[in-house]
């Protein structure tokens, strides 16, 4: 039996940091909540899991155009249903196509194109943070998506936010040009609580918040350097330095 201090859940609403990462998100999934080392170590981690052979049961019944119904209810709309979300509909997903995945996944055509989409955007969440990702999108030959740099958290302007949904601020963004006010100088919300100030600006500012657009607002910048996928080149392995020195006969491809 653990300690109380561990099963007892803390129970303020939780305000993550902005300037612990440059997205402004905070990973939770994974996450062990406690500095025990027992506790920690006693963790179960999950090889293989259950979802992703429901997932990869759907995708290769829809690439073979053999995907119904029945397979989705027994895949796919199993794991939406245990989030509260929606049945995935085969007839529905195939005839009204998401622009914003098709943008994404120029390559994909068929019958099936729609539903496939979907399938797609199911796994990056369903998978989200179990090191899939990159194998997915080099066998969908999407890997220029990887030149796209990541969008942080959108602040359409400076000002006072709630990021608990509770209706109640909890953190104020400030101009660069201002200095963050004494503690006891600070604004406090409705229920009491000090609200947690950020200096916000660009890259170039001496800031805790940086955003795209500074002080007009924008998404959290990620990343400053630009990215690049070189095709096919990325989408293969060098052969090993030590396999070509075993064999000189060996040659690099493309261009490794």
């Amino acid at each position: 039996m653990y300690p109380a201090w561990i099963r007892q859940p803390d129970t303020q609403p939780y305000i993550q940091r902005l300037n612990k990462n440059f997205t402004g998100y905070h990973q939770l999934k994974g996450f062990i909540n406690t500095t025990v080392a027992s506790v920690k170590g006693r963790v179960d981690f999950p090889v293989y899991r259950y979802a992703e052979g429901l997932l990869i049961y759907a995708e290769a019944q829809a690439e073979l155009s053999k995907l119904t119904q029945v397979d989705l209810d027994r895949s796919i709309n199993l794991l939406r249903k245990r989030a509260g979300l929606p049945n995935l509909d085969l007839v529905k997903a195939n005839a009204v196509i998401d622009p914003f995945l098709a943008e994404k996944y120029p390559n994909l055509s068929g019958n099936n194109r729609g539903v496939l989409l979907e399938i797609r955007r199911e796994r990056r969440v369903e998978m989200a943070f179990e090191n899939s990702r990159y194998d997915d999108l080099m066998r969908w030959q999407a890997g220029n998506l990887l030149a796209r740099i990541p969008e942080g958290m959108y602040f359409p302007k400076l000002g006072n936010y709630d990021l608990t949904g509770d209706g109640v601020d909890d953190i104020v963004l400030i101009d660069k040009a201002t200095s963050i006010p004494a503690e006891q100088n600070k604004e406090k919300n409705s229920l009491g609580i000090t609200l947690i100030y950020y200096r916000a600006g660009s890259t170039s500012d001496d800031v805790t918040v940086y955003l795209r657009n500074g002080a007009n607002g924008g998404t959290m910048a990620t990343e400053t350097a630009s990215r690049k996928f070189e095709e096919p080149k990325f989408y293969y392995r060098p052969v090993p330095q030590q396999q070509v020195l075993f064999n000189p006969q060996l040659k690099q491809i493309f261009g490794w």
